[in-house]
């Protein structure tokens, strides 16, 4: 009977081979890197529809989101095609076209993250908000090492959510449904322009795909196909905060509001002061979250070909266009800007096209 007890009392650890450790580790490293390259899609979605959709479709805004699945698509089963190339050094360099993505990324959110703060604290100096946008990224990246963004994203997921359900379904605002009418808003042409428009903000797909790339040749990366999920997500939630903006109609196009008032244009019609608050909390978390997966992409990318190039370089490689970006034009976006998002696109679908073509010949050598 005592020992019997005594057996009863032990802890009982199930045992697990090497391989399959490695395995179960690998997958949770491939999830939170799936997690991170999500708020990335989302994140350019979110900024396309707010700074600019809106403006150009009004009522009609939530239809050129949902017409952005169409580029979405193309990009998704191209680079789960391109995921199958075996690992080879001049794959690095493929993927290194998509580093202006990446540039123009973190200008956007960095220049979105500094008219936020000067829209919540004016007499912030220009230049120590752009001291902060530089240094924080940084010093998170070389503390956080190669994997911390991605696992502060992948934990702060319900975070996001909920306070991406405040800021739309749960704002208490006076929605109406018939602010969608007329439905074909100011045309069919103009809200598929506005679509194509926004194609470029879907270029992230590659990054769920190529994703942890400093792993890969470790073979810590787990050969199965990126999660749909993780594709759909980022999109579903754009259409739902463009559905709202649609309802709620937030401001005109001729009212000239800043970045930073756009940010936060649906929160100022909240029945709550403190659902009203979440607003900027949520970009006050998204925005940096976004930056910090750009950068820790971007150093990936540039270490895979420069194999003993420092972090530090890499990171300073990635924000650097931006950097300077935001110093010229400190309280307004780049006048090119506009037109060189949609590149993105271009540049995701050659990276991939590219890559299926490697992944073709090598099949049949």
């Amino acid at each position: 009977m005592m020992q019997w007890l005594k057996q009863m009392r032990q802890t009982r650890t199930p045992v697990h081979s090497s391989a399959s450790q490695q395995e179960e580790r690998a997958s949770g490293l491939r999830i939170s890197y799936q997690a991170l390259s999500a708020v990335q899609l989302t994140l350019q979605l979110l900024l396309w529809v707010v700074l600019w959709a809106y403006d150009a479709t009004q009522q009609t805004v939530w239809q050129s989101t949902v017409l952005t699945a169409v580029p979405l698509v193309i990009l998704w089963l191209l680079w789960r095609r391109a995921e199958a190339a075996e690992e080879n050094p001049a794959n690095g360099w493929i993927a290194l076209l998509l580093l202006p993505c990446l540039w123009a990324d973190l200008y956007l959110m960095m220049q979105a993250s500094g008219a936020l703060m000067y829209s919540m604290i004016p007499e912030f100096p220009a230049w120590a908000r752009v001291l902060l946008l530089t240094l924080f990224p940084l010093a998170t990246l070389l503390l956080g090492r190669s994997r911390g963004a991605a696992y502060g994203a992948y934990t702060l997921r319900f975070v996001l959510l909920g306070l991406f359900a405040l800021s739309t379904v749960l704002l208490l605002s006076d929605v109406r449904v018939e602010r969608l009418w007329p439905l074909l808003g100011k045309g069919a042409a103009n809200t598929a322009f506005s679509a194509l428009w926004g194609g470029g903000a879907v270029w992230g797909v590659a990054l769920l795909f190529l994703l942890p790339r400093s792993d890969r040749q470790r073979g810590m990366t787990p050969a199965k196909p990126t999660g749909a999920f993780f594709v759909w997500l980022p999109l579903a939630l754009c259409v739902l905060w463009a559905l709202w903006m649609a309802m709620l109609e937030p401001w005109r196009p001729d009212q000239g509001l800043t970045i930073g008032q756009k940010l936060v244009g649906m929160s100022r019609f909240s029945g709550s002061i403190l659902i009203a608050e979440t607003g900027a909390l949520f970009w006050m978390l998204l925005l940096p979250t976004g930056m910090m997966g750009a950068l820790t992409a971007g150093n990936q990318l540039l270490r895979e070909v420069f194999p003993k190039l420092p972090a530090l370089v890499g990171a300073l490689i990635t924000i650097g266009p931006g950097v300077v970006l935001v110093c010229i034009y400190q309280t307004e976006l780049a006048p090119f800007l506009t037109d060189l998002l949609p590149y993105r696109f271009a540049l995701s679908l050659a990276a991939g096209l590219l890559l299926c073509l490697r992944a073709g010949k090598e099949k049949k050598t």
